[in-house]
């Protein structure tokens, strides 16, 4: 009877040990997540920024950020943040040019 506190004993060091590695990574997983969709919103607002400033249309700027914007509604993992990001990034930068002529 004894070797199931054996059994028991062991299941319960195995899973305190998988939470000490597991938990830390988890969170670090969701920091990294809420800082690259954090970056992305800020780049979406700089480009909305900037098109409000800009006096004329730009299409292929305009066609960027309502593609930024659209996937910014679906959300998913960083790579989907960094695109977003980058894609703002992109019609800020198209935008600003097109502001200084």
């Amino acid at each position: 009877m004894s070797w199931w506190i054996w059994v028991a004993a062991a299941i319960v060091l195995v899973s305190a040990g998988y939470a000490v590695v597991a938990l830390p990574r988890q969170r670090e997983r969701k920091a990294q997540l809420r800082t690259a969709w954090a970056a992305a919103r800020t780049a979406l607002e700089r480009a909305a920024i900037s098109r409000d400033a800009a006096s004329g249309e730009h299409p292929e700027a305009e066609q960027l950020l309502a593609r930024a914007t659209a996937l910014a509604a679906e959300g998913g993992g960083p790579g989907a943040a960094e695109t977003v990001r980058e894609q703002a990034r992109h019609a800020d930068k198209l935008w600003q040019e097109a502001a200084r002529g």
